[in-house]
């Protein structure tokens, strides 16, 4: 890949608000002018579980809040299934994001038809 597109690639990489750093790169020709992207990426966790609370409309604030209210009533099994279900929520919320920047990247760079988004 000539360095032109691959450094619009990390800019497009770079000034997303989710990604915090990009780590080990990588592009390699797979086809006549067609090119694999691989990058590690230390994702912004505050960014993501923001953008995961606001697309939810804060149900599980509305949730954890109503536990919290109700401390003395709810068991350990059931705080611990909340939890779960937030976390649930939030990988699913770090898979949209991945494969958001992977198109974003695929569209913007048409030579780059696989791109590998790895967290670091």
């Amino acid at each position: 890949m000539d360095i032109q597109e691959r450094q619009k690639v990390l800019q497009i990489l770079n000034s997303d608000e989710v990604v915090e750093a990009v780590f080990d790169s990588k592009s390699e020709l797979v086809g006549p002018g067609v090119y694999r992207f691989k990058a590690e990426i230390d994702f912004n966790g505050e960014v993501i579980v923001r953008r995961q609370l606001d697309s939810s409309g804060h149900k599980m604030v509305e949730k954890l809040r109503a536990a919290a209210l109700k401390q003395k009533d709810v068991s350990d099994k059931e705080m611990i299934s909340l939890l779960r279900a937030y976390g649930e929520d939030v990988a699913t919320a770090m898979g949209s994001e991945v494969d958001r920047l992977e198109n974003k990247i695929k569209q913007e760079v048409p030579s780059i038809k696989h791109v590998d988004i790895e967290t670091a």
